[in-house]
C-alpha cells in the first residue's frame, strides 16, 4: 500500500493538472472570444467599404474603447484597423475597375474617396500601378 507521502504528492499533482486545465480552457475561450470580435469587425469593415469609418465610431459599434479595439485588432491581425480598411477598399477597387463599366471617379466615390487624386495615390501605392492603367488594360 502506498505511503501517505505518495498519496499527498499524487493529490498535489492531480490538483495542479486540474487547475492548469481550467486556466488553459479559460485562456482559450478568451482568445476565441477575441477572434470572434475581430472577425465581426472585419466583416463590418468589408460590408461598409464605402464609408470612412473612424476608430471612435467603430469602437462604439462594438461596445469597446477605441484604444482597446485598436490594440486588439493590431495584435490579432498584425495591421491597424485603418490599414485593414484601406486594404479592403483597394481590393474592392481593383475588382470594380476590372469588372464594371464605371469610371475611376465613380469607383473612388463609391468607396468613400472624395478626392480622386488621393484615391489614385493610395491605389498606386498599394498596387504599383495607377487605376487608369488598370481600367485601360483589365
Amino acid at each position: 500500500m502506498p505511503g501517505e507521502g505518495y498519496l499527498r504528492t499524487l493529490s498535489m499533482i492531480l490538483t495542479n493538472l486540474i487547475t492548469y486545465k481550467i486556466v488553459n480552457d479559460n485562456f482559450e475561450n478568451l482568445n476565441l472570444k477575441k477572434q470572434v470580435i475581430i472577425e465581426k469587425i472585419k466583416r463590418y469593415l468589408e460590408k461598409n467599404v464605402h464609408l470612412n469609418i473612424n476608430m471612435k465610431t467603430l469602437a462604439s459599434e462594438f461596445y469597446l474603447s477605441p484604444n482597446y479595439l485598436g490594440d486588439l485588432f493590431k495584435k490579432v491581425t498584425g495591421m491597424s484597423i485603418k490599414q485593414y480598411h484601406n486594404k479592403v477598399k483597394m481590393e474592392a477597387s481593383i475588382m470594380m475597375l476590372r469588372n464594371s463599366g464605371q469610371s475611376v471617379t465613380e469607383i473612388a466615390r463609391q468607396l468613400g474617396y472624395d478626392d480622386l487624386a488621393y484615391f489614385s495615390k493610395c491605389f498606386k501605392n498599394y498596387f504599383n500601378i495607377s487605376p487608369s492603367q488598370i481600367k485601360k488594360n483589365p
